[in-house]
């Protein structure tokens, strides 16, 4: 005969699987337990660039930019400034690589000024009818729509550390502007594109009254200015002290925006403030045009 074991209640029966499942409910939670102590493995960002150190990161952004030593007219133009490629990729990179950029290369800014108006108003010859400039091209940066919304958008943080002015009157600023149709045709495009930018060039040289180099090197403004060839060929007075006038208005903006006690470079509000002061406005009182 067969030994019966003993028999089980379906009391005892309730009782027992009540007993597994608190069982397994504890094992569930020694496991979360023993998983949290364990060190958790190395997550990779989605995008590895940004693990890179900081120096090959900058040599990378040096890469992707036009050669520092055959750097063109049209390289460092900032009106017509060519946003790279990588500084879309997101806001990280974007804020990195032209906050390199800004830092690290020279920039040019051609900024007109009504020359006329301040000879006529203190010159003791006047011409009749007076001079007229026009002013709507006065003390701008003539910034691109593109280049312009990109540089609202990087006013935190962008500094400028080479900049090189060059002052022009306002009735020759829409000539040593860079200026380009987008309705060529595919085939002459590169050709069209080039031409402009070579009679742009030889306007610049040609134009210019004075130009003033600023580069800040351990917060210091380093100044610099020259005349330009323009300057003997058109003289509003008679010894053309206007132009000087206009250099010196340029130079006292510049002395009180590095006179900053956190000045590190040039941002773009101070190359807004820079450019408007050669924007003459004439002192009624030393207004010698007739009325």
């Amino acid at each position: 005969m067969k030994a019966s074991g003993p028999s089980m209640s379906p009391k005892g029966r309730r009782s027992s699987k009540r007993i597994s499942i608190n069982q397994g409910v504890s094992e569930a939670r020694n496991v979360k337990r023993s998983a949290g102590l364990r060190p958790a493995k190395h997550v990779r960002s989605i995008f590895p660039f940004l693990e890179l150190p900081p120096e090959l990161r900058n040599q990378v952004y040096e890469y992707c930019m036009p050669d520092l030593d055959d750097l063109r007219q049209r390289d460092r133009d900032l009106a017509t400034l060519r946003i790279p490629t990588i500084s879309r990729v997101s806001r990280q990179l974007r804020q990195e690589s032209m906050g390199y950029l800004f830092e690290n290369r020279a920039f040019d800014l051609c900024i007109g000024t009504n020359i006329r108006h301040r000879c006529d108003a203190t010159n003791i010859y006047q011409r009749w009818p007076p001079a007229y400039d026009p002013v709507q091209d006065c003390g701008t940066m003539g910034l691109n729509p593109v280049v312009r919304s990109f540089l609202k958008s990087a006013a935190k943080w962008a500094i400028f550390k080479d900049v090189t002015i060059s002052i022009y009157n306002t009735h020759d600023i829409k000539l040593v502007r860079y200026r380009f149709n987008n309705n060529y045709a595919l085939s002459d495009r590169a050709k069209k594109v080039q031409d402009v930018v070579n009679r742009v060039e030889l306007h610049r040289e040609q134009k210019r009254l004075a130009s003033v180099h600023l580069k800040v090197e351990s917060g210091v403004v380093n100044w610099h200015d020259e005349h330009g060839s323009a300057r003997y060929d058109f003289r509003p007075g008679a010894t053309g002290k206007e132009i000087d006038e206009a250099v010196e208005d340029l130079k006292q903006v510049v002395d009180a925006v590095s006179s900053r006690s956190d000045f590190k470079g040039f941002t773009v509000s101070d190359l807004h403030q820079i450019s408007k002061s050669l924007y003459w406005k004439p002192d009624v009182t030393e207004d010698r045009r007739r009325s």
